[in-house]
């Protein structure tokens, strides 16, 4: 039987953009039969009260599945972070998460945090970690390894008013007579979106890095990092990166840092263009671990284009090896290896390995490969 799948659709579920771009594509192939519903329907079809009253159900998706045998009731859950793991996977049957973590799912204890690291660091994590394991733990077992986040996959279509008020009044006919919501431009706009970031694969290398950041999480590492960029610029490298103010914060130990806010941005030269495209050009993305060790969108869109990565440890975990890419992690406070990794990529290198990066994503992060990965995890 071909499977029914029911997507219950809110405003905040734009991390998810790959597997409903999938679903939609294998929908069109024939391979499954794939709507959309208004949230607002969701307890009409098996889930739980406490999921229907959710108010603010961000970054979390909410979709049945239907194969003539059973009615599974599924959670995608696309918090960046294991840190963040919502307590409604006690009400779904199976729990898809972006933000796996090993020690804290299947061993119920506090992740393997960077050397680094110091006890105002990460005390925060600790005591909500902790809260979590001993509130939800017994229901880990529902979790399921997931893909990163990343870029937003959405595209809006120019549309005339007066089509655009016609489109509204389907939309609320169709909400009257139950119908399911018409995603063709959502789907046309997925295409549109997904050609232009396939384009950027074809630039040529014209930077060594690029990198529009900002104090997002454990900011003295990003303040390091940013320091040995200017470093490296100083010596000839071709570096367009910018360190913007935001204000420390409680939850990482940054507030008690004393960081200096008269020297933002530090900036070596500016970037000039669109940043997606100027980062398609660059030898090497590099990315500092942000809150909760999440996922980077931007380091995935890197990935996706081909380019090498240099980050932080992952202590988020992705359903395939995430080693399989040309991708270096480290765990040094002070980023010594950037240099040195540099100055071992010529073009030829680049090229090469921006090819096997493109093979690697296509092969787990294409939105087919998500949306067969979802189905083929029920079975």
């Amino acid at each position: 039987m071909t499977p029914q799948i029911t997507w219950f659709r809110h405003s905040h579920e734009n991390r998810n953009d790959l597997l409903r771009f999938g679903l939609m594509r294998l929908h069109y192939q024939g391979r499954v039969r794939y709507k959309e519903l208004p949230f607002s329907e969701v307890g009409q079809f098996g889930f739980s009260k406490k999921i229907a009253c959710q108010k603010d159900p961000r970054h979390l998706s909410f979709i049945l599945v239907e194969d003539g045998k059973r009615n599974i009731k599924c959670l995608v859950d696309n918090e960046d972070s294991f840190a963040l793991i919502t307590p409604l996977i006690a009400e779904v049957d199976v729990s898809f998460c972006a933000g796996y973590n090993s020690d804290l799912i299947e061993k119920k204890q506090f992740i393997r945090p960077y050397s680094w690291q110091r006890k105002e660091d990460i005390q925060w994590y600790e005591e909500i970690i902790e809260r979590k394991i001993i509130n939800i733990g017994h229901h880990f077992s529902r979790i399921k390894k997931f893909v990163p986040i990343t870029t937003n996959m959405g595209y809006q279509l120019p549309v005339q008013p007066v089509t655009q008020k016609i489109k509204n009044l389907q939309h609320r006919i169709n909400r009257l007579l139950k119908k399911s919501n018409d995603f063709t431009d959502d789907y046309r706009g997925f295409e549109i979106r997904d050609e232009a970031i396939r384009q950027l694969r074809t630039n040529s290398l014209e930077y060594d890095i690029v990198l529009n950041d900002s104090l997002w999480g454990w900011a003295q590492h990003r303040i390091n990092l940013h320091t040995r960029l200017k470093t490296l610029s100083s010596r000839g490298y071709k570096i367009h990166s910018k360190l913007n103010w935001l204000e420390p914060s409680s939850i990482d130990g940054s507030s008690i840092k004393n960081i200096d806010r008269s020297v933002f941005p530090i900036l070596t030269s500016e970037i000039t263009d669109t940043y997606e495209l100027m980062l398609s050009k660059s030898r090497l993305a590099v990315f500092a671990c942000g809150y909760h060790w999440g996922w980077r969108s931007i380091m995935m869109l890197a990935l996706g284009i081909g380019i090498p990565v240099l980050t932080d440890r992952l202590l988020t975990e992705a359903y395939f090896d995430m080693n399989e890419f040309h991708i270096f992690q480290q765990e040094d406070n002070e980023w010594a290896s950037v240099g040195d990794i540099l100055s071992n990529i010529d073009e030829n290198k680049w090229l090469q390995w921006k090819e096997h990066n493109q093979r690697i994503y296509d092969k787990y992060m294409s939105p087919e490969a998500v949306a067969n990965y979802f189905i083929q995890s029920l079975s």
